[in-house]
C-alpha cells in the first residue's frame, strides 16, 4: 500500500484517511492478505495532516473535533490481524509519525526525519502516538520529543528503538 498525496509530501486528508480506514477495514475482514507493506511515494513518508479548514482555524469546538476524527487512521493500522511493515521512505512528521508508530516493524531511511511537532504550532498529538510513542522509546525520549517538538534523524531513531532498521534510500524496497 502506498501513501501517495500528489505533492510528495504525503499529507493526510480526508480523501487519504477514508481510503486507509476503507483498505485497513478490508484487509481484516478479508483474511486472505497474509502482511501489509505501507509506504508512500515521494519525497516523505508523510509530512503530517493537511491543515484545517479556514472555517476551522483557531477553533477547539466540536466542529474541529468531528474534522480531526475523520482523519483518524492509525488505529485501524494498529489493529489488523496482519503485520504491517512500514517502509519509511523519508521524513515522518505529526500525524505521519503517528501512522507509522501504528506498524508492527518500520524500516527507515538513512535520510529519514522522525518528530511529533504539534505542540510548536499550537497543537497535540492526537492519532495515538502519545500513547506508542512512550512503548517504543520510553517516557523520557517520547516526553522530551513531544514537549520540545524534537526531530531526530534515522540513526537516533534507530538508537532509540522507534525504527527496527535503517538502510539506504536504494535498498528500501529490497529490505522489505
Amino acid at each position: 500500500m502506498t501513501l501517495d498525496s500528489g505533492d510528495g509530501a504525503n499529507r493526510v486528508d480526508l480523501r487519504l484517511a477514508a481510503e486507509l480506514r476503507e483498505v485497513f477495514q478490508a484487509i481484516q475482514e478479508d483474511q486472505s492478505t497474509d502482511l501489509v507493506i505501507l509506504t508512500a511515494s515521494g519525497s516523505a513518508f508523510s509530512a503530517g495532516r493537511e491543515l484545517a479548514p479556514a472555517a476551522l482555524a483557531g477553533s477547539s469546538g466540536p466542529e474541529r473535533l468531528e474534522w480531526l476524527s475523520q482523519l483518524q487512521v492509525a488505529s485501524f493500522i494498529a489493529l489488523v490481524s496482519v503485520p504491517v511493515i512500514v517502509a519509511i521512505n523519508g521524513d515522518a512528521l505529526d500525524h505521519g509519525l503517528e501512522l507509522a508508530l501504528a506498524g508492527d516493524l518500520r524500516i527507515a531511511v538513512s535520510n529519514a526525519r522522525f518528530g511529533l511537532t504539534d505542540l510548536a504550532r499550537g497543537g497535540f498529538p492526537w492519532d495515538g502516538g502519545t500513547q506508542r510513542l512512550p512503548r517504543l522509546i520510553g517516557l523520557s525520549w517520547a516526553r522530551d520529543m513531544i514537549l520540545t517538538s524534537r526531530i531526530i534523524d534515522a540513526a537516533q531513531a534507530l538508537d532509540l528503538g522507534l525504527v527496527n532498521r535503517v538502510v539506504e534510500p536504494d535498498r528500501l524496497e529490497a529490505e522489505t
